[in-house]
């Protein structure tokens, strides 16, 4: 929720921004310098203020948290299904801003808007997620939530600019929702004492799928187009709902 807000005002800085001094990198400057502003918060953060403790190797931490994940199956599942949801998000969030501009001829002026609404969805979703865990087990909500956001990215390869507008806002409503009941899941599965070494793990490999899979969607942009390059992304993340489901009957 903290994080649609964020973004919207953000993006309503930015705009100001560039009109009043001319220059487009500076809210990209601002954005970087307000990054490194999480150092010292981490530093200064309570948990890092004079305890004394033994840091593992990098090498090790990962090689006992893969471990870990490999002997816990409801675990590994979660995590391979993380691995196929990595394809629709990485479509929907860094390919789709040239495909609904260059591609469907939206005016680029006004795409800015849409954006912000986007960002202020985020923060409806989570809001949502808040009631939805008062009558619906985070599970359920998780295999649902995976389940529509496979659907509506297939449904993206449709060259009809008002259903794709209405579908990245429905994307917008569902990632949170998405995203906090997986997180959530993933605790209930650890135990404390675990919990830092296989969420480190997993988060490591989940960022690795990051840095792979961009490259791939473009490749398969460029080859095939946005339509057939979506309907394949929104499949794969289909398929990624096989092992939640096995992974929710696992108990």
């Amino acid at each position: 929720m903290v994080n649609g807000v964020a973004g919207f005002l953000g993006n309503i800085l930015a705009g100001a921004l560039v009109p009043l001094y001319h220059r487009l990198n500076l809210p990209i400057l601002i954005a970087g310098l307000l990054m490194l502003l999480s150092l010292p918060i981490a530093l200064l953060s309570e948990d890092n203020k004079g305890v004394k403790a033994v840091t593992l190797p990098a090498r090790r931490i990962v090689k006992e948290g893969v471990k870990y994940v490999l002997g816990k199956g409801p675990l590994l599942a979660l995590l391979i299904s993380s691995i196929f949801t990595v394809f629709p998000l990485v479509a929907w969030m860094q390919f789709v801003s040239p495909y609904v501009v260059d591609v469907l001829g939206f005016p680029q002026e006004y795409w800015g808007f849409i954006l912000s609404a986007y960002f202020l969805t985020v923060t409806l979703g989570g809001y949502m997620n808040v009631k939805l865990l008062k009558r619906v087990n985070n599970r359920l909500i998780a295999i649902f939530s995976v389940s529509l956001l496979s659907l509506f990215v297939l449904m993206l390869s449709t060259s009809n600019l008002t259903l794709i507008l209405l579908l990245l806002f429905g994307l917008s409503l569902i990632y949170p929702i998405r995203s906090s009941n997986i997180i959530s899941w993933e605790n209930e599965l650890i135990p404390s004492n675990y919990r830092a070494t296989a969420l480190s793990t997993i988060s490591l490999i989940v960022r690795i799928a990051y840095i792979l899979v961009p490259p791939l969607v473009g490749y398969l942009i460029n080859a095939y187009g946005y339509s057939s390059t979506y309907i394949v992304v929104g499949v794969l993340s289909l398929m990624g709902v096989i092992p939640l489901v096995i992974a929710y009957k696992v108990r």
